[in-house]
């Protein structure tokens, strides 16, 4: 069997996510796994400077995304997000950042390209063409330069492994998403809006 650039297609590559960790696909497509979700990735088309562009399927949710994406760069957050770089369907151009939450099948569109991530104690999203450049930070307004995470990691961090902590930090996230929502609520022009894949 001959996949879309003539090469014998032999399997789908089969990837465990790491957070933080940026993961790039090969022309066979790959499904990724990240804490108990799926995100399967089909090859699509090539652009003309390289790079591979795919479908994508949320399979747990029967839910097909309705945009394509490079398949380089995909940022994993939290438990619920990924970060990628999306473009229309069945085009290469122009290319705008999204964050998938993989769990509901909804999404937020950044209506930028940010080329370069890093996660250290805030995710740092910047292109390295037009200089601009994003925070998504553990707290902090949503705004023109600023946004906040919905969920989890950068919210605040919690590594602790003792099950005594649990349902104190629990607690604690279901205060902060409270306090979130009504922020969202407060400054609904300001956010990105998610929307249903």
């Amino acid at each position: 069997m001959l996949d879309g650039i003539g090469f014998e297609r032999k399997y789908m590559d089969f990837i465990i996510a790491e957070e933080g960790v940026p993961v790039s696909v090969g022309c066979y497509g790959a499904t990724i796994a990240y804490f108990g979700s799926e995100i399967e990735l089909n090859y699509e088309t090539e652009p003309p400077m390289g790079d591979f562009i795919f479908s994508a399927k949320l399979p747990l949710l029967d839910k097909e995304l309705p945009f394509w994406m490079y398949g380089r760069n995909f940022v994993f957050l939290d438990a619920y997000y990924v970060i990628v770089e999306s473009v229309k369907k069945k085009t290469w151009d122009p290319i705008t950042t999204v964050i998938v939450d993989i769990h509901r099948g909804k999404y937020a569109s950044l209506n930028h390209w940010y080329s370069d991530i890093s996660v250290e104690d805030e995710v740092v999203l910047k292109n390295r063409y037009d200089k601009k450049c994003t925070y998504i930070k553990e707290r902090g307004r949503i705004g023109m330069d600023t946004i906040i995470v919905i969920k989890g990691r950068f919210s605040p961090y919690f590594k602790i492994s003792c099950n005594i902590f649990q349902p104190f930090i629990a607690l604690i996230m279901l205060i902060y998403k409270w306090n979130l929502y009504k922020l969202i609520s407060a400054n609904k022009e300001n956010i990105p809006t998610l929307e249903e894949a």
